[in-house]
């Protein structure tokens, strides 16, 4: 029995010129093609890049109020166990609020639901770098890297929740 063939996804010659293809795109259509077209995704990634270095500061109310709103709404798919969901709403909250560690960390919960602890790993140190005393996300990373058979990481930052004087009730 044969499966389906993937479609394969270009853009269009005219999406090829960047300056102008970012300035006629909107953030979700960023989005459903990082989700939606994997092959395309260094480019999705530069272009996404590209978008967040336009936007205004992140620190705009209006754009923390849009980034929060998309961080409650990948909460609620979380707790409703909704994977793929959570993680784009995550996504698009971290396009409008890149400051966000809680976010982050969240998101890397979602993709280590998903068995995808490489991208778990990435995105709890992100949050340590936002945030080097947030110690959920060092204790998730650890979780991370013990799937991922890096005992000595995973052994490195349980170490370092032991060694802090850090309320553990926060883990």
């Amino acid at each position: 029995m044969k499966s389906k063939p993937s479609p394969s996804y270009k853009l269009p010659p005219s999406f090829q010129v960047l300056p102008e293809w970012i300035e006629r795109t909107n953030d979700s259509t960023l989005l459903t093609l990082a989700l939606n077209h994997p092959q395309n995704s260094s480019l999705v990634k530069s272009l996404i890049v590209s978008k967040l270095s336009s936007l205004s500061q992140p620190d705009q109310p209006e754009k923390v109020v849009i980034g929060n709103t998309e961080k409650e709404t990948g909460n609620s798919f979380m707790k409703a166990q909704q994977f793929p969901e959570a993680i784009m709403h995550y996504t698009y909250s971290l396009i409008y609020n890149p400051k966000e560690s809680t976010t982050y960390c969240n998101r890397a919960l979602a993709y280590t639901r998903q068995s995808n602890f490489q991208k778990g790993v990435y995105d709890c140190t992100n949050a340590i770098y936002l945030n080097n005393k947030y110690t959920k996300a060092y204790y998730r990373r650890a979780i991370c890297y013990s799937n991922l058979k890096k005992y000595q990481n995973a052994l490195d930052d349980l170490l370092y929740l032991c060694d802090t004087n850090n309320s553990t009730k926060e883990i």
